[in-house]
């Protein structure tokens, strides 16, 4: 009997950056996807685009092992006011810390069985060229996730 045969075969992690992806467009009405477009994209959204509210996910850094995952995860909101930006970012860091957090990504259930706090949402400058002035609210969190 050799030992690869008896080392088990362990499934890939599910993206963190797609879970949250999915779990917001899930969780809050004002991200979910229109006809217009999307709303929750690994892109920023261009300066002067209409389409606010706007999350951006972006995967930052992370560790695992055999078990767990504990991906960083960069949270960006956009909106048109201070007041929309800073709510819909306080909202979607509120629902964070509850649980259990799951959702189904990429084809199967995931589930968050800890999500940590590592940067509160604060106010970064955004689009400063456009005539339209746009506020962004960002927030990091690392999550605990299985296989």
């Amino acid at each position: 009997m050799s030992l690869v045969s008896e080392v088990a075969t362990l499934r890939p992690y599910p993206s963190a950056v797609t879970f949250m992806m999915d779990w917001l467009e899930s969780n809050f009405p004002a991200l979910a996807p229109t006809s217009e477009g999307v709303r929750v994209s690994t892109d920023l959204p261009s300066p002067g685009v209409p389409l606010l509210p706007y999350a951006q996910v972006f995967g930052v850094s992370g560790t695992r092992n055999q078990r767990n995952a504990y991906p960083v995860i960069d949270v960006s909101v956009f909106g048109s006011s201070y007041v929309d930006a800073e709510t819909l970012a306080e909202q979607i860091d509120t629902a964070l810390l509850g649980y259990p957090l799951t959702v189904s990504s990429g084809g199967r259930s995931v589930l968050v069985d800890r999500v940590d706090v590592v940067s509160a949402p604060v106010e970064l400058p955004w689009d400063t060229e456009s005539t339209a002035r746009r506020f962004r609210f960002q927030a990091t969190y690392q999550l605990s996730l299985r296989r």
